[in-house]
């Protein structure tokens, strides 16, 4: 249990990867009162519990997948289809969140989060390559690509808040519930009106220098 003074009680304690998560009120941790950017990491491991002990719930699970494949993502959007490769990452951002929400044990967190890892290395190359083909003007495109950067950094900023609101009133897993519809409307959007392209010429997926980059994340 969390005991108020910085540190978990019995945190040494390791459980099984596979026991039941149990969602813990929030506010046992005497953290301030009012919404405040928070820690994800630090967070969920203050607000889940298994089986009574606390456990850790890292955001890792996402970013490692993201790293790792990232590039790799990215030609095979070249080669068979970016429109095809990012309606592909939407779809596994969508499960991946819905999996983390219904998860009832550590390993389905993960699994949710790996999944979602997976979606958004499908999303930031062919985003770049999608306004690339749909804006040939270069001045134009500069335009397109800062607006492409500045919802990514809002979408940092936002992030912790909106999280921090949401672990100050429901349980850890319902951060998890806002990329659902956000992801499937989009989905919808692209399946409908995003023009498919991909890059000109015989491009082939080059797999040892993808495992070299597997390697090096």
């Amino acid at each position: 249990m969390w005991n108020g003074r910085g540190r978990l009680a019995g945190a040494g304690d390791e459980p099984d990867a596979g026991q039941r998560v149990e969602d813990e009120p929030s506010g046992r941790d005497g953290r301030p009162a009012g919404v405040q950017p928070v820690d994800l990491g630090g967070a969920l491991a203050r607000s889940s519990t298994v089986r009574g002990r606390p456990r850790g719930i890292s955001s890792s699970g996402s970013v490692l997948p993201m790293a790792a494949l990232i590039l790799t993502a990215g030609v095979f959007g070249d080669v068979h289809g970016r429109k095809k490769v990012y309606i592909a990452g939407l779809a596994m951002c969508a499960a991946g969140a819905a999996l983390a929400l219904s998860a009832g044990s550590i390993a389905m967190v993960w699994a949710g989060q790996a999944l979602s890892g997976l979606g958004a290395a499908a999303l930031l190359p062919t985003t770049l390559a999608l306004i690339s083909h749909a804006v040939p003007d270069p001045r134009e495109r500069g335009r397109f690509i800062g607006l492409w950067a500045t919802s990514l950094m809002t979408a940092l900023a936002c992030g912790p808040i909106i999280a921090g609101v949401i672990l100050d009133h429901a349980a850890w897993r319902w951060i998890y519930l806002l990329p659902i519809p956000i992801s499937l409307i989009a989905l919808a959007v692209a399946a409908r009106l995003l023009p498919g392209s991909r890059a000109a010429g015989t491009r082939r997926l080059d797999w040892p220098g993808q495992l070299t980059a597997w390697r090096r994340s």
